[in-house]
């Protein structure tokens, strides 16, 4: 009788513990869709299911790094206003980003003493799906499959409150996580799997080259990381000529399939963004240009920039287009100079030597947290993040990832230290 009691107390905590990765799908969902009352109500629904499963016991600590982080950055996004071009776009980024620094650090209250990482790699998955989801249902089937069977890009024609870009690239991440839950976990195919197909139906709808590159990145990063966690040399020689012959047919494929009906219009801009960086006219001459114009504005006022989101104004102003510079890393530099390229990018760097420094305490989810930061700085170079609600939460995750990998090296430590004694 005990031990059934025991049993049904850990399912009863089980299930409320999953209901607050349900609700921050949720919020993940409505973030990308919705103002900021949705956003704020489903946050506060994912906290409510905290405080259920904690039995009413809040626990405020936050990791003081986290929160410093946070804290400075989305200050001074505000204070930026003061020097800021147009005092109001500055003002709006700089609440907006308050705004998601606080609700992230709350999530991460919620979520902080969870030993694994699966619950929230599947809200960020099933929150893409969802969007996909919602695509699907407002597009049309009818539509999304005349647009990937005749090779035509999604606009907001189709779908007026996602471009095409966020909504390939959402698919894409929730591709890649559950590519990773396939291959790390579940070995087969299990009836949640079926939503992969909206993911790469607006996906291909969206003809999105940095969804595409995202995808394929993912999953040969994710068969790196799988093989070479052997330890022979005959298995590591075996992985090597394995993934060779991989990347081999995706490319074989690429070339064959490039003429196609359905690839054409990926082919082709995939081709104008080579012909581009070549120097001549293609699709992305403009966001090159975009991003000279951007490293202009940074040599105006370096070390400060001049506000946060002001770039777009400058950029208004210049080339008749009011639009972000595309790049991340030039945004970044443009709108809040050196000292907010530094505060912003600081806690990536700090991931990444944790990461390595502790790489011998690694696991399956180091892996995908790992390829996950990857990809998101790869694709900073063609994309804005800063201001993502989902950014802040990516930010959360691998941070949740250094502090577990802490905990495995300090028990280890107190192990051997035990042991000696």
């Amino acid at each position: 009788k005990n031990r059934m009691k025991i049993a049904n107390n850990k399912m009863k905590t089980s299930n409320n513990k999953i209901w607050i990765y349900i609700f921050m799908t949720v919020y993940l969902y409505v973030a990308n869709l919705y103002g900021v009352i949705p956003m704020l109500v489903s946050a506060l629904l994912v906290f409510s299911a905290y405080i259920i499963y904690n039995k009413c016991i809040i626990q405020y600590s936050v990791d003081q790094r986290l929160l410093l982080y946070f804290g400075i950055f989305s200050l001074f996004c505000v204070s930026s206003s003061l020097w800021a071009n147009d005092f109001r776009v500055a003002i709006d980024m700089g609440i907006r980003m308050v705004e998601i620094s606080a609700i992230t650090l709350l999530f991460y209250i919620c979520v902080k003493s969870d030993e694994k990482l699966e619950g929230l790699l599947k809200a960020i998955m099933y929150s893409g799906y969802g969007i996909s989801i919602y695509v699907l249902a407002v597009a049309g089937w009818d539509v999304i499959v005349r647009l990937v069977m005749t090779a035509q890009r999604i606009t907001f024609h189709q779908i007026d409150t996602l471009n095409a870009n966020t909504i390939g690239a959402l698919a894409a991440y929730s591709l890649v996580i559950n590519m990773y839950l396939l291959i790390y976990k579940q070995k087969k195919i299990t009836f949640l799997d079926l939503l992969m197909i909206p993911g790469v139906m607006t996906l291909m709808a969206s003809q999105s080259r940095k969804a595409y590159a995202t995808l394929a990145l993912g999953i040969i990063l994710l068969l790196i990381m799988k093989n070479f966690s052997l330890k022979t040399k005959n298995e590591i020689f075996k992985s090597v000529f394995f993934i060779i012959m991989i990347v081999i047919v995706i490319y074989m494929a690429f070339i064959t399939f490039s003429d196609n009906a359905v690839f054409a219009l990926i082919n082709e801009r995939f081709l104008s963004l080579i012909e581009s960086f070549r120097g001549g006219k293609g699709d992305a001459t403009l966001r090159i240009d975009y991003m000279k114009l951007g490293i202009e504005i940074f040599k105006s006022s370096p070390i400060v920039g001049v506000g946060v989101d002001n770039a777009k104004v400058l950029n208004g102003a210049v080339s008749g287009h009011n639009v972000y510079l595309h790049n991340n890393y030039v945004e970044l530099l443009a709108g809040l100079g050196i000292v907010g390229f530094v505060m912003y990018y600081s806690i990536f760097g700090i991931i990444l030597y944790k990461f390595y420094k502790l790489r011998n305490y690694r696991d399956s989810e180091y892996d995908i947290c790992l390829i996950l930061l990857m990809l998101r700085l790869i694709m900073d170079f063609g994309q804005i993040t800063y201001y993502g609600k989902d950014n802040a939460i990516y930010i959360m995750l691998f941070w949740l990832m250094v502090n577990k990998l802490e905990k495995r090296r300090d028990y280890a430590e107190a192990l051997i230290i035990s042991n000696k004694d």
